[in-house]
């Protein structure tokens, strides 16, 4: 489990640079000519939100052994709490820039997805664990 952490790690930094250069690009404007065969698939960005913060929300829960809190009969997943909180600042952020456009339905496609992907990481470390200990 430790050796898949690590890995994960690893790919989570790679995956964050990623995204970052994404973000820099779309704020400098220079983004639509790398990202306009998305524009060309129906709902093609807010799949792309969807999938992409999804991949992250995967990882750092991941990274965090699915750790949550209790909130009333609710679990909530750390790393999917911070994770939004922090695309939900650069989702306003984009208020600031010509270059953006702040849409509500691409902040929808990101929380769908960390909520999504971050349930999946939960399920399959807890699939893991499980296997591990029956051994």
């Amino acid at each position: 489990m430790q050796n898949q952490v690590r890995r994960a790690k690893f790919v989570l930094a790679g995956y964050v640079l990623f995204l970052v250069a994404v973000v820099i690009a779309a704020d400098a404007g220079i983004g639509s000519r790398f990202w306009n065969f998305i524009h060309a698939i129906p709902c093609g960005d807010k799949v792309g939100h969807f999938v992409l913060f999804g991949a992250l929300s995967f990882l750092v829960n991941w990274i965090l052994l699915g750790r949550s809190w209790r909130v009333g009969g609710l679990s909530v997943l750390k790393g999917s709490v911070a994770l939004f909180l922090i695309v939900f600042a650069e989702e306003l952020s984009q208020l600031f820039f010509k270059t953006r456009t702040f849409d509500w339905f691409d902040l929808l496609a990101d929380a769908a997805g960390i909520w999504l992907f971050g349930l999946l990481a939960q399920y399959r470390l807890r699939r893991l664990l499980a296997n591990s200990v029956a051994f």
